[in-house]
């Protein structure tokens, strides 16, 4: 009998004590469940971030504004130019076709054809200059998610990209942007560049910008400011093609040099030039030299004051042709010998005094 009393007592012992609150071990374990499940949260979490780390980098942290998306052609088993040394250390990381790779100038591509790039940037940019001089595979350029707005130069960027077909740098803050000389220089195979709504209000140096653009047809100048622009030597050499241009937005009172800048330009047979004040203009030599089909030509505040460099400007022009000009600003002996000698004249002066 002793023993049973003695086992009860030991289980009354095993229950909750009698002074405890009702409830209170429930919520001990409430407590403790939550604290675990927290803990392992953090605990998922921390390995997620040890694993993302050594993949190379925080997860879906990338600063997709300072992104260049680029494409290029390549043989097979080639090795290409992908960018200059200029850019290599403002890259943060870059992917080829989809995998990222570590950051190098050039690339060997194994198969044939088209090929995607992405570059990431992890600083803004203060310069473009050459930043894809002689990438000759590139094709394709996605400027958008680029933050420009500290560039002031911006010279040679595309220079030889010969198989570069089209680029839009209408999505560029350029408002600080100083040189744009050499920009497309060399590019063969430009057909299209949008330039609507760029900043050109600090611009000085347009010399080369298109320099031997066969392939291009038409150029949009509408919203372009040149007021600080110094020179447009060789603007639009070669560009062969280029068959209309309305360059009645350009400020060119403050151009000294226009040596070559519609030379060889052989499809164009029309330019109302009648905005464009050449007071310091110093150079003008071979400006319109061998535009074959030019027949019209307005050039009336045009001033050869200044000039020193006179050498061929009207050589090589349509046999027949009409000039509008003012002979108290531009002197007419600079027609003789060429064919300009054959054309009507239009002497705006004499046209005014009449009137």
């Amino acid at each position: 009998m002793s023993n049973a009393i003695n086992d009860d007592k030991e289980e009354e012992d095993k229950k909750e004590p009698l002074n405890s609150e009702p409830g209170e071990v429930s919520k001990q374990k409430i407590l403790m469940y939550y604290g675990l499940t927290v803990g392992g949260v953090i605990l998922i979490v921390i390995i997620v971030l040890i694993i993302a780390i050594k993949l190379g980098g925080t997860p879906s942290n990338e600063d997709n504004s300072k992104t260049f998306k680029l494409k290029y052609i390549s043989e097979e088993n080639t090795k290409i130019k992908l960018f200059n040394s200029e850019l290599k250390d403002s890259i943060s990381s870059m992917k080829i076709d989809d995998k990222s790779e570590k950051i190098v100038e050039e690339f060997t591509f194994t198969s044939k054809g088209e090929h995607s790039v992405e570059i990431t940037l992890k600083k803004d940019l203060t310069t473009m200059e050459k930043l894809f001089k002689g990438c000759t595979n590139l094709t394709e350029i996605d400027l958008s998610k680029i933050d420009s707005q500290s560039v002031t130069n911006m010279a040679e960027m595309f220079y030889d990209c010969e198989n570069l077909i089209s680029v839009d740098l209408s999505v560029l803050n350029t408002s600080k942007v100083v040189n744009m000389g050499n920009l497309f220089n060399g590019c063969v195979d430009l057909q299209f560049v949008n330039l609507s709504n760029l900043d050109t209000s600090n611009l000085e140096d347009m010399n080369n910008m298109f320099f031997s653009c066969p392939n291009l047809k038409s150029i949009d100048f509408s919203k372009f400011k040149t007021s600080k622009v110094l020179s447009m030597s060789y603007l639009f050499y070669s560009c062969i093609s280029l068959e209309n241009l309305d360059l009645s937005s350009f400020d060119t009172s403050n151009v000294e040099t226009m040596e070559n800048m519609f030379s060889n330009c052989e499809s164009i047979t029309s330019l109302d030039l009648s905005n464009f004040v050449t007071d310091k203009v110093e150079n003008m030599k071979e400006t319109f030299n061998m535009c074959s089909k030019l027949k019209y030509l307005d050039i009336r505040k045009f001033n050869t004051k200044n000039l020193k460099e006179k050498d061929d400007i009207f050589k090589e022009v349509a046999e027949k042709g009409t000039i509008y000009y003012n002979s108290q600003l531009f002197k007419e002996d600079l027609f003789n010998d060429t064919n300009i000698e054959n054309w009507e004249k239009n002497n705006i002066d004499s046209l005014l005094r009449f009137d």
